[in-house]
């Protein structure tokens, strides 16, 4: 096994340094503060996102830490640690190569104490219009949609996500000894390597698969009942919430359907109602319809998101609608012809 000091790193240097420091405080019980753990740990999304890439070594370190490589980083990242902390401490400012030490030393001692199911849970969420492209500590990357959180679990056996509300999608690196599995109210979706997009509605859920081989199951306890259907890519499944109905279907369109990471919505025969819900999700100026005959309105084509101005002009050039501003929020109405 061949581990690297500089392996393992965060975007901002300072953060990874801190939570270094921080994981060495756990084990020395005079140097722990817990309140200002926890507000340092909330102060910052980067934080946590610090820490599990120190799980991540940890978990490595663990795994050999008696052959010959490891026990080499271990003295290495013990001198460098001391250096590091002298240098941060005296000028603030930390090169890479000596936080990559740091780090190192962190997690090179807390492999034998068994700290890792503290920070085993990571949180990514993205506000009305955001979207955010995570990169996981094994290669794997989760790109949220707009309002769209996520947890993510790392272990020894598995990786695990959560999506606990919105659309995400996962590009999930192969590792046959790890699967990778997004739960979603009571279904699992289990993958070794392959890209598929999760989009949790109110009613339901759909599973689109770009490529690879993917399963879904229904959880029951502890274990998860696996489906007898496979999806090919270009397939999108729809599950019902509370049941084990399973819909699939072959998509007309896959480069539309996952058109929404490049900032554009496609939607092919839909009833106005369901587009609007979608459009809103992006933006702070909500759409309304009130008339029910135009909510079940068939609308087809293309929107950029986060803008419901252009979305509403379009309904307004194509379609018999008219517009008007009412309380801050844009109502539709049906155009009526002149007689």
């Amino acid at each position: 096994m061949e581990i690297t000091v500089s392996q393992f790193h965060s975007s901002d240097d300072s953060i990874f340094f801190e939570a270094a420091l921080w994981s060495q405080k756990m084990r020395e019980e005079d140097a722990f503060d817990a309140v200002a753990f926890h507000e340092w740990l909330s102060a910052n999304p980067l934080h946590g996102e610090a820490l599990a890439d120190i799980e991540v070594a940890c978990e490595l370190l663990r795994k050999g830490r008696d052959t010959p490589d490891v026990l080499a980083l271990r003295h290495q990242a013990r001198q460098s640690s001391r250096v590091a902390r002298s240098r941060f401490n005296a000028s603030g400012i930390v090169s890479r190569r000596v936080l990559a030490g740091a780090i190192a030393a962190s997690v090179a001692i807390a492999a034998g104490v068994g700290w890792r199911m503290l920070f085993s849970e990571v949180r990514y969420e993205t506000r009305i219009g955001e979207q955010r492209l995570v990169r996981l500590s094994d290669g794997s990357t989760v790109n949220l949609d707009t309002s769209s959180v996520v947890r993510v679990v790392y272990g020894n056996n598995k990786r695990s996500v959560v999506l606990v509300a919105g659309r995400a999608h996962f590009g999930v690196a192969k590792d046959h000894s790890r699967p990778f599995s997004v739960q979603v109210d009571d279904k699992t979706v289990e993958a070794t390597g392959t890209a598929f997009t999760i989009d949790r509605l109110d009613q339901h859920t759909t599973v689109t698969l770009v490529e690879g081989k993917i399963r879904i199951g229904i959880n029951s306890g502890q274990k998860v009942q696996w489906m007898t259907s496979a999806l090919e890519p270009g397939e999108q499944a729809m599950l019902t919430r509370g049941s084990g109905v399973l819909k699939i279907a072959k998509l007309d369109d896959l480069e539309g359907a996952t058109g929404w990471r490049s900032g554009m919505l496609t939607f092919d025969d839909e009833p106005l109602k369901n587009v609007i819900a979608r459009m809103n999700t992006y933006s702070e100026v909500k759409v309304v319809v009130h008339e029910s005959e135009l909510a079940e309105m068939r609308i087809s084509g293309s929107f950029p998101a986060t803008q419901n101005e252009v979305f509403v002009k379009a309904l307004e050039n194509y379609y018999s609608v008219r517009s008007r501003r009412e309380g801050g929020q844009i109502l539709l109405e049906r155009r009526r012809e002149p007689r």
